[in-house]
């Protein structure tokens, strides 16, 4: 992750890093690759079908977002502190 830049990069297979999910301005916001909003993503995994699972836990972003292989991102648990896009 770039934490303080508030995206998921990713190596290509050529070897650049790339922005997988996010933009540099934090948020919430369950898009697709730069639409997709993120604040001090933290913590990510990846699984064997390239879905990756990003967690966040900042003052304004308690949750666990998926990002498909694709790049789509979603809320799987968690909540921005507003209460909005609450999945459980």
């Amino acid at each position: 992750t770039s934490r303080e830049k508030h995206r998921v990069q990713r190596f290509a297979a050529d070897g650049t890093l790339t922005v997988f999910a996010g933009q540099a301005t934090a948020g919430h916001n369950d898009a697709a690759g730069a639409l997709a909003l993120f604040e001090r993503p933290s913590g990510l995994t990846v699984d064997a079908s390239g879905v990756t699972f990003v967690a966040e836990s900042t003052d304004t972003n308690n949750d666990i977002r998926r990002i498909s292989a694709l790049g789509v991102v979603d809320t799987l648990a968690g909540a921005p502190k507003d209460g909005t896009n609450f999945k459980d």
